[in-house]
């Protein structure tokens, strides 16, 4: 796996999103978790928020839950992740706490065979 500057710019779309999500929430928390192994590397990033977000719509483009963005990030995000079949991303919602996950390398291929590379889970 080649670390490029297009999966930095990914990592700090998701990074930027979840404190802006985060400053509007009560316990305003961001959690980031990286780990490796020999074969794959997972990010997580978690933050609170206090709207609710149809994980669908995540994928449309232009998709923005801030008023007067255009959505860019995510879209960049999207289409880098259609480009690196190595990467894939998992997105869910779970008591006001909101994860995406990326997960590079071996264990995205094994596992994701046949999935979309970006899946959404609501709780």
């Amino acid at each position: 796996m080649t670390v490029t500057l297009d999966l930095y710019r990914t990592i700090g779309i998701l990074l930027d999103n979840a404190i802006e999500g985060a400053i509007n929430s009560l316990e305003r928390t961001v959690i980031l978790s990286i780990l490796s192994d020999n074969d794959y590397h997972t990010v997580s990033i978690t933050n609170t928020i206090n709207q609710n977000v149809a994980l669908s719509d995540m994928n449309k483009n232009g998709f923005s839950t801030k008023a007067g963005h255009s959505g860019i990030g995510l879209t960049f995000v999207e289409q880098y992740m259609t480009r690196m079949p190595t990467i894939s991303m998992h997105a869910t919602l779970m008591n006001q706490n909101f994860t995406q996950t990326l997960t590079i390398g071996e264990l995205h291929n094994d596992l994701s065979a046949g999935r979309q590379p970006y899946t959404t889970k609501a709780y």
